[in-house]
């Protein structure tokens, strides 16, 4: 294993196929940096076995409305503080009956190669005792997946019935982790 260091930073590359025992996608091409990983290690750590008794993972990506076109939102990641803004506040109003239903935490990372603009990956993590999943997509009611659809809306500046297929589920998208389940944890 090597852990290079990134030119002009005071990151470093990770170019094992794991990371403190467990496995992560080092032969996808994309180069891993070691200090990102140890952050999100640490971000899911502390939800899991320390904040929540249940902790429900949720990974989405989330696009901008034509690639081909600058979106002025797109230059910086104010979009994406916006977003959160929203969304914490959509998560609040609709679980007002929990002290910690707004209680949000997340990791994210932009990713642009020959697109005008940038993608996002995300991963949310929220108490499994207050939201149960992800929801269904067209789902008519109020589940996370329609207040991120929302979210999103309004950090680009658009109606919510714009933002159709600009935020994308994964094939799994949510997971629920048990406070002493290894195996999900390493998922």
């Amino acid at each position: 294993m090597s852990n290079k260091l990134i030119p002009g930073t005071r990151l470093h590359f990770h170019d094992s196929p794991v990371f403190k025992e467990y496995p992560v996608m080092a032969d996808t091409g994309y180069e891993l940096v070691l200090e990102y990983l140890q952050r999100l290690y640490e971000l899911t750590w502390y939800c899991v076995k320390v904040k929540y008794r249940r902790t429900l993972a949720i990974r989405l990506d989330l696009h901008f409305p034509d690639s081909n076109i600058p979106n002025p939102k797109g230059s910086d990641n104010q979009v994406l503080a916006d977003f959160w803004d929203s969304l914490k506040a959509k998560l609040a109003a609709r679980q007002k009956n929990f002290s910690n239903a707004s209680d949000l935490d997340y990791a994210w990372a932009r990713e642009q190669y020959e697109s005008v603009n940038p993608h996002y990956h995300l991963l949310i993590l929220v108490d499994a005792n207050v939201f149960r999943g992800v929801g269904r997509l067209n789902s008519q009611r109020r589940t996370i997946f329609k207040m991120v659809e929302e979210a999103w809306a309004s950090a680009l500046g658009i109606e919510a019935e714009d933002v159709c297929g600009l935020v994308e589920r994964c094939k799994t998208p949510s997971v629920v982790i048990h406070k002493d389940d290894g195996e999900k944890f390493a998922e």
